[in-house]
């Protein structure tokens, strides 16, 4: 079976995504981010800002946390479909899913590295978390089936 290898190497990246989740790339990250958010809006708004801004900010940011957990789950899904079914389109698009949300938070965290001026730690941290790993062996998944056809 060709698809064994990108099927277990989703599921094995799946589950370094899950894992991920309690640490600095996981909820760390959006509370970090949160964080550095609100001092900004305190400097725009010269004091503290409007309410109804701060509640949109904590959903943007309580959205981005659920994807990237589910961010995981997906990956697996994507990896058993590769791997037990042969369905290796609809196994890369939700493998492509779940790398998007993981995605989503490592380029904040550049993003916010980069403004704070700590850039070098931010990629050291990115590249040697379980969330880094997580995400580059999605990425070696997704690009191994286009092999496998």
């Amino acid at each position: 079976m060709k698809s064994s290898v990108p099927g277990i190497i989703a599921i094995i990246a799946g589950i370094l995504a899950i894992l991920a989740t309690p640490d600095f790339t996981g909820f760390g990250l959006y509370v970090f981010i949160f964080q550095a958010v609100a001092v900004l809006l305190f400097i725009i708004f010269n004091g503290p800002p409007p309410f109804i801004i701060v509640i949109l900010v904590f959903i943007v940011f309580l959205i981005l946390f659920i994807l990237a957990v589910a961010g995981g789950f997906t990956v697996i899904l994507g990896g058993i479909l590769i791997l037990g079914f042969e369905k290796l389109i609809l196994g890369r698009f939700l493998i492509g899913i779940g790398i998007r949300a993981g995605l989503i938070s490592l380029i904040f965290f550049l993003i916010v590295a980069t403004v704070v001026g700590v850039l070098i730690i931010a990629i050291f941290l990115m590249l040697f978390t379980l969330r880094g790993l997580a995400i580059i062996l999605s990425i070696i998944a997704r690009r191994l089936t286009r092999k496998v056809k």
